[in-house]
């Protein structure tokens, strides 16, 4: 591999890619208030109840990647056009195909082979131009340690921009994160092009780091903007044409391993999701879930700004792996000194300071409820329990699978009579739903004036009931949900926390039929785990007026 010290091999080019990312910046930070007025003038919102993979509790505008690739496109023809040849405008014209498909997602919400088959073209159109993955590394299985893809170079570059190019989309799930992952991606491929005499890589790279950075203020968490599509898919494409154009280039044994140690995260993310739902039968690309690795982070308890900065330290880290790889001597000692006390740094920062999965720090800290109130913490001396979250979530329809009881009957009793019957086991072999199967649910609404009280779990509308159960169809509907924070489970659920979370969605403003469901959701691990405290939260739900 050229240049195996981290040191400028070319300065001009360092500069100019310094420039240029100083350019990508400023103009993405001025445009992002411009997109955001754009946005809200067609209509490109992203709708907290759309469903409950939603972290945010009121529409926030999109299109934010436009910002991002007007800051990328101007620093680029500004400073780049000694780098533009055949390959370089392949590229260009592949983002731009990109930009275009992600845009009208944002504002129509196209299907998912629509959006696929926009990928595709984009994909190919920098492989008809020459970009592409000749070769892999393979030390110890060939006589030069390389393999050539021959006729596969084209399915395997093509399968690799559309991989990464989802993967970071699949992660833009949190304020800031997928954003910030990116432009560590970039960067970290902005030092390897730097150290290794590649200014095209370089200058590619450095604007799209600089683009990320000045969109990056307005997505933290609260957002005011989010990137959407046009960002996502953006950043994905580009980032796996910049790691085409400056990583997979190399014959040396590390190569290979470079590109997948910066994607990391994302690669691993999407991997993950895609087993998880083939397991189950689902369409990958069409069937989303709450299973990614930063709802995961949130379900524990951290709040938002504590999960975007753990994966922010897990893309870094890997980021400075990356490069140290390409490094050697002094300096690969001072690289991985520097990444061990950063990580801890951002531990303690993050972690230890604002206590390890307390949850009274919300997943929407800071963000603004319907009617533009702060969410704040409710507080009942008394019982020691708080109300640590209040959300407005979108409720599919859905079949509740169960048993019925009426009001003068022990629901104790009842919850004991179903752990110790295994009747919790059974429901789970029916094929619980997706979005809900970590959850026991008791469920109870008041019909013409009799109290109803279930116990059961929810499935998808239309599923079978198992001999000797009983069913109810509930229609879609809106559901405010209530996150009840107590030390046991008598003191997250019963009368008192009902009548704290009715009052709370009382005083947000949300309509409520007085015979519409109320939902105890006993979800895993946020109730099976108690955090350092001992204390456990329970989901409270309440339909709202349809």
């Amino acid at each position: 591999m050229p240049g195996n010290a981290l040191f400028i091999t070319d300065p001009g080019a360092f500069y100019n890619a310094l420039f240029t990312l100083a350019a990508a910046l400023i103009v993405s930070f001025a445009v992002t208030p411009l997109v955001r007025l754009l946005a809200h003038k067609v209509g490109a919102l992203d709708d907290p109840n759309r469903d409950d993979r939603r972290i945010h509790t009121s529409p926030v505008p999109r299109l934010g990647g436009l910002a991002i690739f007007t800051g990328f496109l101007i620093a680029f023809f500004v400073f780049g056009q000694g780098q533009l040849n055949w390959q370089m405008g392949g590229i260009l014209i592949g983002a731009v195909i990109m930009v275009v498909v992600g845009a009208v997602d944002d504002v129509l919400t196209l299907p998912w082979w629509a959006k696929l088959a926009g990928q595709l073209t984009a994909a190919l159109i920098p492989v008809l131009c020459g970009l592409r993955v000749g070769v892999l590394t393979a030390p110890f299985i060939t006589a030069d340690g390389t393999i050539s893809l021959g006729i596969f170079n084209v399915p395997i570059t093509i399968l690799w921009i559309i991989g990464i190019t989802n993967a970071v989309n699949l992660i833009d799930g949190l304020d800031g994160l997928a954003v910030g992952v990116s432009g560590i991606a970039s960067l970290s491929m902005l030092l390897i092009a730097v150290a290794t005499g590649n200014p095209a890589a370089a200058l590619l790279t450095a604007a799209v780091t600089g683009g990320c950075l000045g969109f990056l203020p307005y997505n933290f968490n609260p957002a005011r903007l989010f990137m959407g599509d046009s960002g996502a898919l953006f950043l994905g494409y580009i980032l796996s044409c910049a790691s085409i154009l400056g990583l997979f280039k190399f014959y040396a044994v590390v190569s290979f391993a470079v590109p997948f140690l910066i994607l990391g995260l994302p690669i691993f993310d999407t991997a993950a999701a895609f087993v998880r739902r083939l397991s189950k039968g689902q369409n990958p690309l069409s069937h989303g879930d709450r299973k990614h690795v930063h709802h995961r982070l949130i379900d524990m308890g951290f709040s938002q700004k504590q999960a975007v900065a753990i994966l922010y330290s897990v893309s870094a880290i890997l980021g400075l792996s990356a490069v140290v790889l390409t490094t050697s001597g002094e300096l690969r000692v001072l690289i991985l000194l520097l990444t061990v006390l950063a990580a801890g740094a951002i531990y303690i920062a993050t972690v230890r300071k604002n206590g390890k999965k307390r949850p009274a720090e919300t997943p929407d800290e800071g963000q603004r409820t319907g009617n533009g109130s702060s969410e704040e913490k409710i507080l009942t001396e008394a019982h020691n329990m708080d109300i640590v979250k209040v959300s407005k979530q979108r409720l599919p329809a859905l079949r509740f699978i169960g048993k019925k009881y009426g009001a003068n009957e022990n629901f104790g009793a009842k919850w004991g009579d179903w752990h110790q019957n295994g009747w919790f086991d059974l429901l789970e072999q029916n094929g619980a739903s997706s979005e809900n199967n970590d959850s026991y649910i008791g469920a109870k609404r008041i019909q013409n004036g009799v109290l109803e009280y279930w116990i059961g779990m929810f499935f998808p509308e239309g599923a079978p009931v198992p001999e000797s159960f009983e069913s109810v169809d509930i229609p879609a509907s809106a559901a405010a949900v209530c996150w009840v924070y107590g030390g046991s489970a008598a003191e997250v659920s019963g009368l008192e926390a009902h009548s704290l979370c009715l009052a709370e969605i009382a005083k947000r403003g949300y309509a409520r039929k007085e015979d519409d469901w109320c939902f105890e959701m006993y979800n895993c691990p946020r109730f099976t785990d108690p955090d350092e405290k001992g204390n456990i939260i329970l989901d409270y739900a309440i339909t709202l007026e349809r």
